[in-house]
């Protein structure tokens, strides 16, 4: 019986532990589905500097990883169909990565250790015991202060914080009544406020339009701005004093920074980095997003990614073979996580000449 069966039975039938074992079944199927187009990890590939063409645009600005006279690049593991989201775990010291197209969330523990957390649908118990199947296309990835799992989802659209195994709680599914359209990234401030942005296109069909939204602690949801065409990825300034928002949309590339105001949310958005002019900055538009220490920040955007400080100078652009959609810094070890289309590939310093 193949796993589409099961769905229909699953759908069909009244009785709660009936669909409870369907569930179970569903599960099981995708888990076998999962378990044999799971990515491939590396034996330890590296390239050097030259092989990811390193262009330092000004050495006047230290950064952690310009630390050393070469950037190396550690290729992970390959197979994905598009990781959407990273998130370290300091705690726990590992990585989450979405895989958007598979529907499944990785995680990387010490060792170079790969393993599945969340393998395609999943059945999942609400708040009344009710069992449904979630669909998952997750994209950003964060982490509560309790260390539980956030998740945007662009399948079954929403942001959910996961209790534990089959239990989800949503935190954010519509705004002014419209239902979210894609919810592309999250983070979290010290003080329990969430920002995120959803990115879906104004020319498509019912719901929300594209904008960056904020949660306050007592679950209210407001918007915040709503004058970007596609908002993407999000990091916060070092002080956690300004946010910065990539803008996906191929015809209006670009990064905005919003200065944080307690009382409103944010305050207007400024172009950024100003001086230098978008166009002669972005190889395509910009996507992901991450603070990466010493007041600065990583951008992606096609398959380069921009060293740029947080007052807007550009230190250098990494050059890589791959397009890339998610960025996670590690302060503890310098490194830099790159999820690609299909790989997942770290940056650190190189050795010293």
């Amino acid at each position: 019986m193949k796993s589409q069966d099961y769905i229909k039975a699953f759908g069909s039938h009244r009785n709660s532990s009936v669909r409870w074992v369907w569930a179970m079944m569903i599960a099981i199927q995708c888990i076998q589905v999962s378990v044999r187009a799971l990515p491939e990890m590396s034996s330890g590939k590296s390239v050097s500097e030259m092989d990811i063409r390193v262009e330092r645009l000004d050495t006047s600005v230290s950064h952690p990883l310009m630390s050393a006279s070469t950037v190396m690049m550690e290729l992970i593991a390959e197979g994905f169909i598009g990781i959407g989201g990273l998130k370290w775990d300091t705690d726990k010291q590992r990585l989450f990565a979405s895989d958007t197209g598979a529907g499944h969330i990785f995680v990387l523990e010490q060792g170079n250790k790969l393993s599945p957390f969340i393998t395609g649908p999943e059945p999942v118990a609400d708040s009344t015991g009710k069992v449904m199947i979630r669909v998952m296309h997750p994209t950003g990835l964060e982490l509560d202060s309790s260390g539980r799992l956030i998740v945007c989802d662009q399948g079954d659209v929403g942001i959910r914080r996961r209790e534990s195994r089959y239990k989800w709680k949503n935190l954010a599914m519509e705004f002014d009544g419209q239902p979210l359209g894609g919810p592309m990234d999250i983070l979290l401030d010290g003080n329990g406020v969430y920002y995120f942005t959803d990115g879906r296109s104004a020319s498509e069909s019912s719901g929300a339009l594209p904008a960056l939204y904020r949660r306050a602690k007592n679950g209210r949801i407001s918007k915040i701005y709503d004058g970007l065409t596609a908002p993407a990825g999000l990091a916060m300034s070092e002080d956690s004093q300004s946010l910065f928002v990539t803008n996906s949309d191929p015809s209006n590339p670009g990064v905005y920074k919003f200065e944080r105001d307690e009382k409103s949310g944010v305050g207007d958005p400024i172009s950024w980095p100003a001086p230098q002019g978008i166009e002669t900055i972005w190889s395509s538009a910009p996507t992901a997003i991450s603070q990466v220490g010493e007041r600065s920040l990583a951008v992606a955007h096609g398959q380069s990614i921009s060293l740029i400080t947080e007052d807007g100078l550009v230190m250098a652009h990494l050059h890589l073979s791959e397009t890339i959609g998610s960025l996670e810094f590690v302060p503890e070890s310098n490194s830099l996580f790159v999820g690609g289309k299909t790989s997942l590939w770290r940056l650190t310093p190189g050795a010293s000449k």
